[in-house]
Protein backbone atom coordinates (compact mmCIF):
# COMPACT_ATOMS: atom_id res chain seq x y z
CA UNK A 1 0.00 0.00 0.00
CA UNK A 2 1.46 3.10 -1.12
CA UNK A 3 2.47 5.08 2.40
CA UNK A 4 0.81 9.01 2.33
CA UNK A 5 2.74 11.52 4.74
CA UNK A 6 2.45 15.52 5.21
CA UNK A 7 4.67 17.84 7.33
CA UNK A 8 3.32 18.21 11.14
CA UNK A 9 1.95 21.53 11.33
CA UNK A 10 4.08 23.57 13.64
CA UNK A 11 3.39 23.98 17.82
CA UNK A 12 4.67 25.74 20.56
CA UNK A 13 6.99 22.84 21.85
CA UNK A 14 7.24 19.40 20.26
CA UNK A 15 8.04 16.88 22.73
CA UNK A 16 6.87 13.98 21.18
CA UNK A 17 8.18 11.16 18.52
CA UNK A 18 7.85 9.57 14.77
CA UNK A 19 5.84 7.09 14.34
CA UNK A 20 6.66 4.61 11.26
CA UNK A 21 4.56 1.37 10.89
CA UNK A 22 5.65 -0.40 7.71
CA UNK A 23 3.66 -3.53 6.41
CA UNK A 24 1.78 -4.27 9.51
CA UNK A 25 -0.41 -7.24 9.44
CA UNK A 26 -2.36 -8.68 12.29
CA UNK A 27 -3.67 -12.04 11.53
CA UNK A 28 -5.62 -14.06 13.89
CA UNK A 29 -5.77 -17.92 13.67
CA UNK A 30 -9.07 -18.86 12.25
CA UNK A 31 -10.13 -15.90 10.41
CA UNK A 32 -9.84 -15.93 6.19
CA UNK A 33 -8.76 -12.38 6.03
CA UNK A 34 -6.28 -10.58 8.37
CA UNK A 35 -7.49 -7.56 10.64
CA UNK A 36 -4.70 -5.45 9.67
CA UNK A 37 -3.65 -6.19 6.18
CA UNK A 38 0.23 -4.52 5.46
CA UNK A 39 -0.72 -1.23 7.25
CA UNK A 40 2.27 1.20 6.46
CA UNK A 41 1.70 4.91 7.89
CA UNK A 42 3.70 7.40 9.27
CA UNK A 43 2.82 9.71 12.14
CA UNK A 44 4.82 12.63 12.48
CA UNK A 45 6.78 13.92 15.61
CA UNK A 46 4.06 16.39 17.42
CA UNK A 47 0.71 15.47 15.65
CA UNK A 48 -1.99 14.51 16.25
CA UNK A 49 -3.79 11.88 14.01
CA UNK A 50 -7.03 10.14 14.66
CA UNK A 51 -8.26 6.43 13.10
CA UNK A 52 -11.98 6.47 12.02
CA UNK A 53 -13.77 3.69 10.38
CA UNK A 54 -16.43 1.56 10.70
CA UNK A 55 -16.52 -1.02 13.91
CA UNK A 56 -14.70 -4.01 13.13
CA UNK A 57 -12.01 -2.00 10.45
CA UNK A 58 -8.83 -2.69 12.26
CA UNK A 59 -8.43 1.32 13.86
CA UNK A 60 -8.04 -0.18 17.51
CA UNK A 61 -6.13 -3.32 16.31
CA UNK A 62 -3.71 -1.12 14.75
CA UNK A 63 -3.71 1.31 17.79
CA UNK A 64 -3.36 -1.25 20.33
CA UNK A 65 0.06 -2.45 18.09
CA UNK A 66 1.76 0.10 18.30
CA UNK A 67 2.37 -0.09 22.13
CA UNK A 68 2.26 -4.22 21.35
CA UNK A 69 -0.92 -4.50 23.56
CA UNK A 70 -1.62 -6.49 20.59
CA UNK A 71 1.22 -8.43 18.90
CA UNK A 72 1.87 -7.56 15.34
CA UNK A 73 1.92 -11.15 13.19
CA UNK A 74 4.28 -9.39 10.94
CA UNK A 75 5.43 -6.09 9.44
CA UNK A 76 7.91 -3.75 11.53
CA UNK A 77 6.90 -0.54 14.17
CA UNK A 78 9.95 2.32 13.89
CA UNK A 79 9.49 4.73 17.01
CA UNK A 80 11.14 7.88 16.96
CA UNK A 81 13.88 5.69 14.44
CA UNK A 82 13.97 2.93 16.86
CA UNK A 83 12.89 -0.26 15.55
CA UNK A 84 10.55 -1.35 18.49
CA UNK A 85 8.97 -4.65 16.96
CA UNK A 86 11.04 -6.71 18.84
CA UNK A 87 11.76 -4.89 21.83
CA UNK A 88 10.29 -5.56 25.66
CA UNK A 89 6.75 -5.08 25.36
CA UNK A 90 6.78 -3.81 29.16
CA UNK A 91 9.94 -1.61 28.52
CA UNK A 92 8.20 -0.30 25.24
CA UNK A 93 4.77 0.92 26.67
CA UNK A 94 6.30 2.18 29.44
CA UNK A 95 7.67 4.98 26.80
CA UNK A 96 4.40 5.01 25.41
CA UNK A 97 0.89 6.74 27.40
CA UNK A 98 -2.04 4.94 26.86
CA UNK A 99 -5.65 6.42 27.79
CA UNK A 100 -8.92 4.55 27.75
CA UNK A 101 -13.11 5.57 28.21
CA UNK A 102 -13.06 6.63 31.87
CA UNK A 103 -9.46 6.97 32.40
CA UNK A 104 -9.27 2.95 33.36
CA UNK A 105 -8.12 4.04 36.53
CA UNK A 106 -7.59 1.49 39.74
CA UNK A 107 -10.50 1.76 42.10
CA UNK A 108 -8.41 0.29 45.19
CA UNK A 109 -5.71 3.24 44.50
CA UNK A 110 -6.13 7.28 45.07
CA UNK A 111 -6.00 9.63 42.58
CA UNK A 112 -2.25 10.45 43.66
CA UNK A 113 -1.49 6.87 43.70
CA UNK A 114 -2.86 6.24 39.94
CA UNK A 115 -1.20 9.09 38.47
CA UNK A 116 2.10 7.87 39.89
CA UNK A 117 1.94 4.39 38.91
CA UNK A 118 4.39 4.62 35.71
CA UNK A 119 6.97 6.65 37.30
CA UNK A 120 6.56 4.44 40.56
CA UNK A 121 7.55 0.95 38.47
CA UNK A 122 10.27 2.82 36.36
CA UNK A 123 12.17 3.51 39.85
CA UNK A 124 15.17 5.14 41.44
CA UNK A 125 17.04 3.33 38.36
CA UNK A 126 15.30 5.95 36.21
CA UNK A 127 15.07 8.93 38.59
CA UNK A 128 12.08 8.75 39.68
CA UNK A 129 11.93 9.06 43.92
CA UNK A 130 9.03 9.87 46.18
CA UNK A 131 9.62 13.53 46.01
CA UNK A 132 9.69 13.62 42.17
CA UNK A 133 7.06 11.69 41.66
CA UNK A 134 4.63 13.46 44.34
CA UNK A 135 6.13 16.83 42.68
CA UNK A 136 5.32 15.38 39.06
CA UNK A 137 1.55 14.23 40.19
CA UNK A 138 0.55 17.48 41.44
CA UNK A 139 2.14 19.38 38.47
CA UNK A 140 0.12 16.96 35.98
CA UNK A 141 -2.97 17.44 38.03
CA UNK A 142 -2.81 21.18 37.87
CA UNK A 143 -2.13 20.50 34.44
CA UNK A 144 -5.60 19.24 33.83
CA UNK A 145 -7.35 21.14 35.87
CA UNK A 146 -7.65 19.09 39.01
CA UNK A 147 -6.68 20.66 42.70
CA UNK A 148 -3.95 18.69 43.85
CA UNK A 149 -4.63 19.51 47.50
CA UNK A 150 -8.61 18.75 46.43
CA UNK A 151 -7.77 15.71 44.64
CA UNK A 152 -4.91 13.81 45.13
CA UNK A 153 -6.34 11.42 48.34
CA UNK A 154 -9.48 10.76 46.66
CA UNK A 155 -10.56 7.61 45.02
CA UNK A 156 -11.87 6.78 41.36
CA UNK A 157 -15.40 6.27 42.90
CA UNK A 158 -15.43 9.92 44.33
CA UNK A 159 -14.84 11.40 41.06
CA UNK A 160 -16.88 12.39 38.41
CA UNK A 161 -16.64 11.13 34.57
CA UNK A 162 -15.20 13.72 33.40
CA UNK A 163 -12.67 14.36 36.42
CA UNK A 164 -12.11 9.94 36.35
CA UNK A 165 -11.06 10.58 32.37
CA UNK A 166 -9.00 13.88 33.38
CA UNK A 167 -6.89 12.16 36.10
CA UNK A 168 -6.14 9.52 33.04
CA UNK A 169 -4.82 11.79 31.07
CA UNK A 170 -2.67 12.93 34.08
CA UNK A 171 -1.44 9.06 34.37
CA UNK A 172 -0.70 8.44 30.88
CA UNK A 173 1.59 11.52 30.85
CA UNK A 174 2.94 10.94 34.56
CA UNK A 175 6.27 9.39 32.29
CA UNK A 176 6.50 12.20 30.21
CA UNK A 177 6.69 10.19 27.28
CA UNK A 178 6.73 11.22 23.63
CA UNK A 179 3.53 9.47 22.41
CA UNK A 180 0.26 9.07 23.38
CA UNK A 181 -2.14 6.68 22.38
CA UNK A 182 -5.95 7.36 23.17
CA UNK A 183 -9.35 4.56 22.58
CA UNK A 184 -12.19 6.30 22.58
CA UNK A 185 -11.36 8.28 25.55
CA UNK A 186 -14.20 10.85 25.55
CA UNK A 187 -16.97 8.46 24.64
CA UNK A 188 -18.37 7.27 28.02
CA UNK A 189 -19.03 11.05 29.03
CA UNK A 190 -22.00 13.21 28.36
CA UNK A 191 -21.63 15.90 25.20
CA UNK A 192 -21.00 18.98 27.67
CA UNK A 193 -18.14 17.47 29.03
CA UNK A 194 -17.00 15.32 25.99
CA UNK A 195 -16.31 19.38 24.51
CA UNK A 196 -14.51 20.31 27.74
CA UNK A 197 -11.91 17.60 27.75
CA UNK A 198 -11.78 17.84 24.32
CA UNK A 199 -10.57 21.58 24.33
CA UNK A 200 -8.48 20.44 27.66
CA UNK A 201 -6.72 17.93 25.31
CA UNK A 202 -6.07 20.67 22.74
CA UNK A 203 -4.68 23.37 25.50
CA UNK A 204 -2.39 20.60 26.76
CA UNK A 205 -1.41 19.43 23.49
CA UNK A 206 -0.21 23.29 22.66
CA UNK A 207 1.45 23.58 25.72
CA UNK A 208 3.42 19.80 25.34
CA UNK A 209 3.28 18.82 21.68
CA UNK A 210 3.02 14.67 22.26
CA UNK A 211 2.55 12.66 19.09
CA UNK A 212 -0.77 11.74 20.09
CA UNK A 213 -2.63 8.82 17.71
CA UNK A 214 -6.73 8.11 19.04
CA UNK A 215 -9.29 5.81 18.10
CA UNK A 216 -13.09 7.39 17.75
CA UNK A 217 -16.49 6.77 15.83
CA UNK A 218 -17.31 10.77 16.31
CA UNK A 219 -16.38 11.92 12.79
CA UNK A 220 -16.76 15.82 14.67
CA UNK A 221 -14.63 14.75 17.26
CA UNK A 222 -12.07 13.92 14.69
CA UNK A 223 -12.31 16.79 12.48
CA UNK A 224 -12.09 18.93 15.65
CA UNK A 225 -9.08 17.50 17.42
CA UNK A 226 -6.80 15.97 14.41
CA UNK A 227 -4.04 17.55 12.24
CA UNK A 228 -4.58 14.67 10.09
CA UNK A 229 -7.45 12.17 9.77
CA UNK A 230 -7.41 8.37 8.61
CA UNK A 231 -10.10 6.89 7.15
CA UNK A 232 -9.76 3.27 7.53
CA UNK A 233 -12.07 0.46 5.65
CA UNK A 234 -11.58 -3.35 6.62
CA UNK A 235 -8.16 -4.92 6.84
CA UNK A 236 -7.83 -1.05 8.17
CA UNK A 237 -7.08 -0.02 4.29
CA UNK A 238 -6.07 3.54 4.61
CA UNK A 239 -9.05 4.84 2.23
CA UNK A 240 -7.63 8.23 2.76
CA UNK A 241 -5.34 10.44 5.16
CA UNK A 242 -5.50 14.28 4.96
CA UNK A 243 -5.86 17.53 6.92
CA UNK A 244 -9.76 17.83 8.12
CA UNK A 245 -9.86 20.31 5.60
CA UNK A 246 -8.94 18.26 2.35
CA UNK A 247 -11.12 15.34 3.68
CA UNK A 248 -14.36 17.59 4.00
CA UNK A 249 -13.69 19.08 1.33
CA UNK A 250 -11.88 16.54 -1.44
CA UNK A 251 -13.02 13.67 -0.66
CA UNK A 252 -11.05 10.26 -2.04
CA UNK A 253 -14.01 7.95 -2.51
CA UNK A 254 -17.72 7.48 -2.20
CA UNK A 255 -16.41 5.62 0.86
CA UNK A 256 -15.27 8.42 2.37
CA UNK A 257 -18.27 10.90 1.33
CA UNK A 258 -20.34 8.03 2.88
CA UNK A 259 -18.39 7.70 6.15
CA UNK A 260 -18.92 11.49 6.68
CA UNK A 261 -22.64 11.70 5.82
CA UNK A 262 -24.47 14.85 5.24
CA UNK A 263 -23.70 18.01 6.31
CA UNK A 264 -19.71 18.00 5.18
CA UNK A 265 -20.67 21.93 4.83
CA UNK A 266 -21.38 22.24 8.56
CA UNK A 267 -18.86 20.18 9.84
CA UNK A 268 -16.05 22.76 8.09
CA UNK A 269 -17.59 24.66 11.05
CA UNK A 270 -15.05 22.56 13.75
CA UNK A 271 -12.19 23.73 11.88
CA UNK A 272 -12.18 27.30 13.67
CA UNK A 273 -12.61 28.57 17.00
CA UNK A 274 -14.73 31.26 17.34
CA UNK A 275 -11.37 33.22 19.07
CA UNK A 276 -9.82 33.02 15.46
CA UNK A 277 -13.09 34.11 14.04
CA UNK A 278 -13.78 37.04 16.00
CA UNK A 279 -9.88 37.75 15.38
CA UNK A 280 -10.51 37.23 11.56
CA UNK A 281 -13.64 39.43 11.67
CA UNK A 282 -11.32 42.66 13.19
CA UNK A 283 -9.04 41.79 10.58
CA UNK A 284 -11.72 42.29 8.12
CA UNK A 285 -13.07 45.54 9.96
CA UNK A 286 -15.31 44.41 11.38
CA UNK A 287 -16.53 45.81 14.77
CA UNK A 288 -17.16 42.86 17.57
CA UNK A 289 -17.02 45.21 20.58
CA UNK A 290 -20.08 45.48 22.84
CA UNK A 291 -19.87 48.78 23.60
CA UNK A 292 -21.77 48.85 26.98
CA UNK A 293 -20.83 45.09 27.75
CA UNK A 294 -21.98 42.35 26.56
CA UNK A 295 -25.90 41.54 27.11
CA UNK A 296 -26.13 38.94 30.21
CA UNK A 297 -28.35 37.06 28.57
CA UNK A 298 -26.22 35.82 25.52
CA UNK A 299 -24.60 32.23 26.24
CA UNK A 300 -20.22 32.46 27.10
CA UNK A 301 -18.02 30.45 25.09
CA UNK A 302 -14.18 30.24 25.76
CA UNK A 303 -12.20 31.09 22.39
CA UNK A 304 -10.98 27.43 21.97
CA UNK A 305 -14.28 26.40 21.28
CA UNK A 306 -15.61 26.17 17.87
CA UNK A 307 -17.82 27.63 15.33
CA UNK A 308 -20.32 24.46 15.32
CA UNK A 309 -20.09 24.47 19.08
CA UNK A 310 -21.13 28.10 18.96
CA UNK A 311 -23.82 27.63 16.12
CA UNK A 312 -25.46 24.59 18.82
CA UNK A 313 -25.14 26.95 21.82
CA UNK A 314 -27.17 30.05 20.00
CA UNK A 315 -29.43 27.37 18.36
CA UNK A 316 -30.10 25.64 21.87
CA UNK A 317 -30.13 29.21 23.55
CA UNK A 318 -32.62 30.84 20.91
CA UNK A 319 -30.09 33.52 21.02
CA UNK A 320 -28.49 35.04 17.84
CA UNK A 321 -25.15 35.34 19.19
CA UNK A 322 -22.41 34.50 22.16
CA UNK A 323 -20.42 36.09 24.23
CA UNK A 324 -16.59 35.41 23.81
CA UNK A 325 -13.87 34.98 26.36
CA UNK A 326 -10.29 34.44 26.90
CA UNK A 327 -7.67 34.20 29.29
CA UNK A 328 -8.93 34.96 33.11
CA UNK A 329 -12.49 34.65 31.51
CA UNK A 330 -12.01 38.36 30.51
CA UNK A 331 -14.71 39.37 27.26
CA UNK A 332 -12.87 39.04 24.05
CA UNK A 333 -16.14 40.33 21.99
CA UNK A 334 -19.37 39.01 20.48
CA UNK A 335 -19.66 36.48 17.45
CA UNK A 336 -23.03 36.72 16.02
CA UNK A 337 -25.07 33.82 13.66
CA UNK A 338 -24.85 36.29 10.89
CA UNK A 339 -20.50 36.43 11.41
CA UNK A 340 -21.02 32.55 11.96
CA UNK A 341 -23.15 31.70 8.86
CA UNK A 342 -20.63 33.61 6.87
CA UNK A 343 -18.01 31.30 7.69
CA UNK A 344 -20.10 28.77 5.76
CA UNK A 345 -20.43 30.74 2.30
CA UNK A 346 -16.63 31.18 2.24
CA UNK A 347 -14.73 29.23 -0.35
CA UNK A 348 -12.89 26.51 0.78
CA UNK A 349 -9.25 27.94 0.13
CA UNK A 350 -10.60 31.15 2.36
CA UNK A 351 -11.59 28.42 5.23
CA UNK A 352 -8.46 26.72 4.63
CA UNK A 353 -6.77 30.35 5.67
CA UNK A 354 -8.25 30.24 9.07
CA UNK A 355 -6.33 28.83 11.67
CA UNK A 356 -7.77 25.78 12.52
CA UNK A 357 -9.68 25.59 15.88
CA UNK A 358 -6.94 23.70 17.68
CA UNK A 359 -4.51 26.50 16.73
CA UNK A 360 -6.50 29.29 18.90
CA UNK A 361 -3.62 29.89 21.80
CA UNK A 362 -3.05 28.42 25.11
CA UNK A 363 -4.59 29.11 28.15
CA UNK A 364 -8.04 31.19 26.37
CA UNK A 365 -10.38 30.47 29.34
CA UNK A 366 -11.18 26.89 27.84
CA UNK A 367 -13.55 25.06 31.16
Amino acid sequence: MPETTTTAPPSTTTTGASIHLQGVTKQYPGQARPAVDAIDLRIEAGEILVLVGPSGCGKTTTLKMINRLIEPTSGRIVLDGEDVTTQDADALRRRIGYVIQAGGLFPHLTVAANVGLVPKMLGRDHGWDKQRIAARTDELLELVGLDPAVYRGRYPRELSGGQQQRVGVARALAADPPVLLMDEPFGAVDPITRHRLQNELLAIQEELGKTIVMVTHDFDEAVKLGDRIAILDTGARIVQLGTPEEILTAPAEDFVVDFVGKGAALKTLTLVSVGDALAGLAADGTTTADGDGPDPALPVLPARATLHEALDVMLAAGQPAVVVTGPRDAVVGTLTLEAVMSFLTRPAAARADAPAGHGAPAGDGAP
